[in-house]
């Protein structure tokens, strides 16, 4: 459980202006102090570039592209994976 809640924190760290590479920086400390070395993983749109390079400095490695349907639309993701 606290794991979910880590990554949902540092997924909401990485989305919001502001000061949060620091916010980040704190949170991958907790999480490789606490739980050793983890791999994460998060998707995000194929047309979101902003977003997509940020996950890049941080470390996210890009793996492969799916496509899902959610409220009637279709969508294209890419996945990326990262090793804290």
């Amino acid at each position: 459980m606290i794991i979910k809640w880590l990554v949902l924190f540092y997924m909401i760290l990485l989305s919001r202006p502001g000061n949060w590479k620091n916010d980040c920086t704190k949170v991958h400390r907790i999480f490789t102090n606490k739980y050793g070395h983890l791999k994460l993983y998060t998707s995000a749109s194929v047309d979101n570039k902003k977003a997509i390079a940020l996950y890049k400095k941080f470390g996210f490695e890009k793996k492969y592209v799916f496509e899902y349907e959610a409220e009637g639309r279709k969508h294209k993701d890419v996945r990326m994976i990262a090793q804290l």
